[in-house]
């Protein structure tokens, strides 16, 4: 569209994993960064869409990439609270200790909005 933002990255965005699927099937790029460093992974997980985050790892998404200010999917799933998200990162190996911009992990980001049971999960995978 007029931002540049791809197909791919609006049905992750929205919650479309079928739709998902079907553009990574036809050659949509999983690692593509739009505005912001953001990838579809990132968006999907930022916005708690789980099939998404799936349909995008299983298609091989860098799990650590991270965006402008140095956050992974793990990062931005951590700050909102979405364990299932967390779990899902956790079990594709994600790199948990990588620092974002403001010198935080993941886990500081769960501490700093009193997710302790996000923290706890993560404390166990370190």
């Amino acid at each position: 569209d007029e931002s540049n933002f791809s197909a791919l990255y609006w049905s992750s965005c929205r919650g479309y994993p079928d739709i998902c699927k079907v553009l990574i099937h036809y050659g949509c790029n999983v690692n593509l960064k739009y505005r912001c460093g953001f990838t579809s992974l990132h968006t999907a997980a930022d916005r708690g869409h789980v099939d998404c985050v799936k349909v995008l790892i299983n298609a091989k998404a860098d799990v650590n990439i991270q965006n402008d200010r140095g956050e992974t999917a793990l990062h931005l799933s951590c700050y909102r609270g979405f364990v299932d998200i967390v779990r899902i990162l956790i079990s594709a190996n994600i790199n948990p200790f990588l620092k974002n911009s403001n010198n935080k992990t993941a886990l500081q980001e769960a501490h700093s909005q009193q997710y302790n049971h996000i923290a706890d999960i993560l404390v166990r995978y370190q």
